[in-house]
């Protein structure tokens, strides 16, 4: 198994709850690249981030909004 399977990861949906979002804006941010891309694709595929993506990914954005 490698190490990314054992990884807290995180769905589309997780994402939208974690947000209080729906799922299609996390899908149209992905698109405008305003999220990371996925970390890797289940078979099925299903998307998944790890929580250190999404957590690196919210302080840079919040580092960003300070700045401005």
């Amino acid at each position: 198994m490698s190490d990314e399977a054992v990884k807290p990861s995180l769905s589309k949906q997780d994402l939208a709850l974690r947000w209080r979002t729906t799922e299609r804006s996390v899908d149209r941010w992905r698109e405008l690249k305003k999220i990371p891309p996925p970390d890797f694709v289940l078979p099925n595929g299903w998307e998944r981030w790890h929580e250190s993506t999404i957590s690196e990914h919210e302080k840079s954005s919040v580092a960003k909004a300070a700045a401005a």
